[in-house]
């Protein structure tokens, strides 16, 4: 049979924030507090199930439209429903919405 191998060097920017190579998590955004440290809270229907140190990143999130500039953000969890992405006072109030990931 017939076997290769294959390498691919994505450079020095491409960065990995997949922890365990499990299918992506994600949630609704119910509110997003404007502090230095802020915190997140998703609807009551669904826990977000992250972990300590992972990486999220936000969707259509209405008002704090920061949030939607793609980067990685790494989170500290709170609660099953609840986390803080660090410091967000200087964004722009939040207003609705939004999906993280």
């Amino acid at each position: 049979g017939l076997v290769a191998s294959m390498f691919c060097d994505f450079g020095r920017e491409f960065v990995v924030v997949d922890t365990n190579g499990e299918q992506p998590l994600s949630s609704m955004v119910s509110s997003v507090t404007k502090d230095e440290s802020s915190v997140v809270t998703c609807l009551d229907e669904q826990r977000h199930g992250f972990e300590d140190g992972d990486c999220v990143k936000f969707s259509e999130v209405q008002g704090m439209t920061e949030l939607n500039d793609g980067k990685p953000r790494s989170i500290k969890v709170l609660g099953p429903y609840t986390f803080s992405i660090g410091d967000t006072s200087k964004y722009s109030d939040y207003v609705r919405g939004g999906i993280v990931s």
